[in-house]
């Protein structure tokens, strides 16, 4: 089944939150500084609430 123009950059833009996401907890995994774990926490709601919008269920 072929993709419209618009579905299409839904699934790209999908992919690329999904790619932030990924490097985000990666980061939190190795973050010791409080100040910016609590960047990356805000980073990462933000993230996943453009996600839910895309109807990522996670």
């Amino acid at each position: 089944m072929e993709m419209t123009p618009a579905q299409a950059e839904a699934a790209r833009k999908l992919d690329s939150l999904l790619l932030h996401r990924t490097r985000v907890l990666r980061d939190l995994e190795n973050c010791r500084e409080e100040r910016y774990r609590k960047t990356l926490s805000d980073g990462l709601a933000y993230l996943e609430s453009q996600l839910a919008a895309l109807g990522w269920r996670g």
